[in-house]
C-alpha cells in the first residue's frame, strides 16, 4: 500500500461511480488532515482507507475488493499511527477481530501495539521490564494452558510471532517473569494460567 494524494484519486479506478462518490464525500468531511493509503493493481483500486488525522485517527472511508486485504489495511494504519486512537466511522465493517470495540479502537488497551510490525509480528525486545512484560504477555496469549511444549516447540511458537532472531531470550525470560513453568529436567514448559 502506499500514500496518495486526493487529487490523485482517479474515477476509472472505482468499478462503481457510487464508491467514487462515497470516497470524495468522506474527503470533504474531513476536519483535520486527510491522509489516503490506496493498493492500485493494474489500474484497478484493491484497496483504500481514507483517515482523517485529528486527536485521533477517524477511518471515513474503506474501499476493499479483496476481503484479503482487510488485515493488512487495518495492521498498516495501526503501525503508522502508534500514537493514536483509532474511530471507525464506516457502517456495515466490522473491525472486532482487529481490537476495535464499538468501533474505538483504544491504544492504551493495545499497549503490544508498539512493539509490532506491519504483519503483527513483534519486532524489537524492549529493554525496560515493564516493557518486555507487555511483549511476553503478548506472546504468551499463543500458547495454550495445559499443553505441555518441548523446547523445540516453545522455539517454534516464538519464531511464529517475531520478526528477529532472539527467541532464545524471549524463552528464558517466558520462564523468568511466570509465563511459562518447566520442568525440573528442562525438557518441557507449559503456560502459567
Amino acid at each position: 500500500m502506499k500514500f496518495i494524494k486526493a487529487e490523485e484519486i482517479q474515477k476509472h479506478w472505482f468499478s462503481d461511480e457510487k464508491d467514487y462518490e462515497e470516497v470524495l464525500k468522506a474527503i470533504s468531511t474531513c476536519l483535520g488532515k486527510h491522509i489516503i493509503f490506496a493498493q492500485v493493481k493494474e489500474d484497478t483500486l484493491k484497496a483504500m482507507v481514507v483517515l482523517d488525522i485529528t486527536k485521533v485517527v477517524v477511518i471515513k472511508a474503506l474501499a476493499i475488493k479483496d476481503e484479503n486485504l482487510l488485515p493488512i489495511v487495518i495492521r498498516l494504519v495501526k503501525q503508522k499511527y502508534k500514537n493514536k486512537d483509532l474511530i471507525c466511522e464506516v457502517d456495515g465493517i466490522d473491525l472486532r477481530g482487529f481490537g476495535f470495540v464499538e468501533g474505538r479502537y483504544v491504544r492504551s488497551e493495545h499497549l503490544e501495539d508498539s512493539f509490532l510490525d506491519e504483519s503483527g509480528l513483534v519486532e524489537r525486545y524492549p529493554i525496560k521490564v515493564s516493557e518486555k512484560q507487555i511483549v511476553l504477555n503478548y506472546l504468551s496469549q499463543f500458547f495454550e494452558a495445559g499443553r505441555f511444549y518441548s523446547e523445540r516447540e516453545v522455539n517454534e511458537v516464538l519464531k511464529a510471532h517475531i520478526s528477529f532472531q532472539d527467541y532464545v531470550t524471549l524463552r528464558r525470560d517466558l520462564f523468568d517473569f511466570n509465563y511459562l513453568t518447566r520442568s525440573l529436567d528442562g525438557g518441557t514448559y507449559e503456560k502459567i494460567m
